[in-house]
Formats: C-alpha cells, sequence, structure tokens
C-alpha cells in the first residue's frame, strides 16, 4: 500500500494537473486572461483571481486553467504571489479563500 502522504509526489501531481488543464484551455482565452492580468497590474496593486474574470469575462471549459494563466504572468514579470488570501466572491467558489497576487508592473513611488 503506497503513503497518502507524500509531499514530492503531491507536487509532481499538483504541477501536471495545471499543465493538463491549461493545454486543454483555448489559446483565445488564455490571451484574454493574460491580457486581463496585464491590464491589472498596470491599474492596481494587488488583485486576485476574481478581479481577472470579472475584467475578462469569457469563459472556458476548464476554469482551473486560470492557474496556469497566473503562472505565466508571474513568469513574465506581471505579477507575484503573495502571502495573503482573500475570500472569493464568485457563487461556484463557494467564497474559498483566493490567494492575492502583488503587480510588478505598478511603479512604486516613494513618499515626499
Amino acid at each position: 500500500m503506497s503513503n497518502i502522504f507524500d509531499a514530492k509526489a503531491a507536487s509532481a501531481a499538483r504541477e501536471q494537473a495545471i499543465a493538463q488543464v491549461s493545454e486543454a484551455a483555448s489559446p483565445f482565452w488564455k490571451a484574454t486572461a493574460i491580457g486581463a492580468v496585464s491590464s491589472l497590474a498596470r491599474a492596481k496593486d494587488f488583485f486576485t483571481t476574481d478581479d481577472v474574470w470579472r475584467l475578462a469575462p469569457c469563459t472556458t471549459h476548464e476554469p482551473r486553467a486560470m492557474g496556469g494563466v497566473m503562472r505565466q504572468a508571474a513568469s513574465l514579470g506581471i505579477c507575484v504571489a503573495t502571502d495573503r488570501y482573500e475570500q472569493s466572491e464568485r457563487v461556484a467558489c463557494h467564497r474559498r479563500p483566493l490567494r492575492v497576487r502583488q503587480s510588478l508592473l505598478r511603479e512604486v513611488i516613494p513618499n515626499e
């Protein structure tokens, strides 16, 4: 019997699932979503995927593909994940916690 607690295997399974749903999402949807993330990152210091869904309400057959979009945004230097969470307002998410992202595109203006 295999061990159900295996951090390395759990991480590998997560990466495989993210890759699988990302590959299955339409290129148009992914481009629209990454465009929305870029727009948000230019307009706001902090945001969640709820904000992305509001700005780019087009649908995909697999909403979990948003995880791949957020990873792509991070790799492009658009945003970074923070340690903060906010509860989702989307009914389908049942108020689950969403990671707050910090923009890397906003210009930091020092206090005068």
